[in-house]
C-alpha cells in the first residue's frame, strides 16, 4: 500500500505539477525502503510499549503528526526555529528525509553518514524494544 500511495503521489506531482527527478533512482529506491524497514520498526516499538490497539492507535497519532512537521516531511526544516531544528534531528523520520534529499539531489551517503548512523541506531533500539516487550495473544 505505501509503494502505491508513494507511486501515486510521484505520478500527481510529474503530471499535475511537472515534477521533474534528476537525482539517483537507486538511491531514492534504497533511501525509501530502509526508510519504510525503520518506521515499521519504530511502529511495532511504539505498539509494543501500549497496553491496547486502540491505545496504540491514538500514540502513533500524537507521535507521526509532530514528526512529521519537525522532521523535514512536511515542512521544509529550513523555516524552523534553530533550537526545533535540533531537537528535530535526533527524531526517526529526520534521517530519512535526509537520505531522501540526498537522492533527489544526487549527494553522496558519505556526505551523510550520520543520518545512516541514526537511522541504524533507531531501527537497531526499535526493533530491540518490539522484541522485548511484545507479547502474543
Amino acid at each position: 500500500m505505501s509503494a502505491l500511495g508513494i507511486s501515486l503521489l510521484l505520478l500527481t506531482a510529474e503530471l499535475g505539477y511537472g515534477l521533474r527527478f534528476a537525482g539517483s533512482l537507486p538511491s531514492a529506491l534504497a533511501a525509501g525502503i530502509l526508510g519504510f524497514l525503520a518506521m515499521m520498526a519504530f511502529g511495532c516499538a511504539l505498539a509494543a510499549l501500549v497496553p491496547s490497539a486502540r491505545t496504540a492507535l491514538v500514540v502513533a497519532f500524537v507521535v507521526f503528526y509532530p514528526m512529521a512537521f519537525f522532521s523535514g516531511m512536511a515542512l521544509p526544516p529550513e523555516i524552523l526555529p534553530e533550537r526545533v531544528r535540533q531537537i528535530a534531528e535526533f527524531l526517526p523520520a529526520t534521517p530519512i528525509v535526509t537520505l531522501l534529499r540526498a537522492a533527489w539531489t544526487t549527494e553522496p551517503w558519505s556526505d551523510h553518514w550520520r543520518a545512516l548512523l541514526l537511522l541504524a541506531a533507531w531501527t537497531a533500539g526499535s526493533l530491540a524494544t518490539a522484541s522485548w516487550r511484545f507479547r502474543w495473544q
